[in-house]
């Protein structure tokens, strides 16, 4: 596999003691970050604290980083949200870019992925989907874009990143997650639910080359600023899912195919999944879905039939090492 196109010039070698603090990588999306630093894409947009804006501004000043605030997000408009006492930034190794990503209108989704470093493939792609079928649901559009592979490589595994697909208006619904995952003390060297990704972008597909190339480099920049890091997003992001729709899903401990689950136990990070939902699927050990229910197994023996409402109720997702 060809090598990832990186930016003309490498930058210095991440700052591993203030990226690797857990009280920073609780405030901003270190992969991101890190991968701008690396010349593997080359802008990023985040929303951050404003309280937190000068200590990243020092940041990304020693390490020849422009870091530029942005308007709010338009109505509409999907992106890095903000709620009360945050701002969005914009972090690059070449202002001009970041600067013309500020003035990039909501109708504007090729350029802006192309500023965000997405592969082309996985733009065209969205954006047809978007303007054929007026729908930015990802349940639906991550239906289209199965297959029907195997195993799903944990690089692409974009499952748990809202900050590219989200409006303004899903603020409560995000807010709630990241605190049922903050009570449960999620990962300590993640620190964010945030964090939890090597792509940003949604790709065209889960064995797109180009994005399984683009997540391969980022888990190398990142392993090489913070290991511990790296292995836990390893480890996270090799597990299967079962995708109800943003903000519900179920990871397994487990191996998956296309059409069932074995698994062990259920596994971080939560989501806002109905409580009586999850405690069906906590009492069993293999999971089967078809075109009508979910089946819920425990040694062999049905334990629960669940009847789906939409036929991308309970999408299997079969990410693996």
């Amino acid at each position: 596999m060809a090598e990832p196109r990186r930016l003309a010039t490498e930058s210095p070698s991440p700052s591993a003691s203030w990226l690797g603090r857990r009280d920073v990588k609780n405030r901003i999306d270190v992969v991101e970050l890190i991968s701008v630093m690396r010349g593997l894409k080359p802008v990023t947009l985040q929303s951050i604290e404003k309280g937190f804006l000068p200590q990243l501004e020092s940041f990304c000043s020693s390490h020849g980083l422009s870091c530029a605030t942005a308007e709010p997000v338009a109505a509409g408009e999907t992106g890095p949200i903000v709620k009360q006492g945050s701002c969005r930034v914009v972090i690059s190794r070449a202002r001009e870019m970041a600067e013309e990503l500020l003035l990039c209108s909501v109708g504007m989704l090729e350029r802006k992925g192309e500023l965000l470093g997405y592969p082309g493939c996985c733009v065209k792609k969205w954006c047809s989907f978007v303007c054929e079928t007026r729908d930015d649901s990802f349940d639906r559009y991550i239906f289209s874009s199965l297959g029907r592979s195997p195993a799903f490589p944990f690089c692409t595994n974009n499952a748990f990143n809202f900050a590219s697909r989200l409006q303004q208006r899903h603020q409560p619904l995000l807010s709630a997650l990241a605190e049922r995952n903050r009570a449960a003390a999620f990962n300590a060297f993640l620190g964010n639910l945030a964090n939890l990704h090597l792509i940003s972008h949604v790709p065209c597909s889960y064995a797109c080359e180009r994005s399984m190339e683009q997540g391969k480099a980022v888990f190398d920049a990142v392993s090489a600023a913070d290991s511990g890091m790296a292995a836990e997003l390893r480890k996270l992001l090799s597990r299967p899912v079962l995708f109800f729709g943003d903000f519900r899903f179920l990871v397994f401990s487990g191996i998956a195919d296309s059409n069932s689950i074995a698994y062990t136990a259920l596994s971080e990070p939560h989501s806002l999944l109905d409580a009586g939902l999850v405690a069906k699927f906590s009492a069993g050990d293999s999971v089967s879905v078809d075109s009508k229910e979910i089946k819920v197994f425990k040694s062999g023996r049905l334990l629960h039939a669940i009847p789906k409402v939409h036929e991308d109720d309970g999408i299997i997702l079969p990410f693996g090492p």
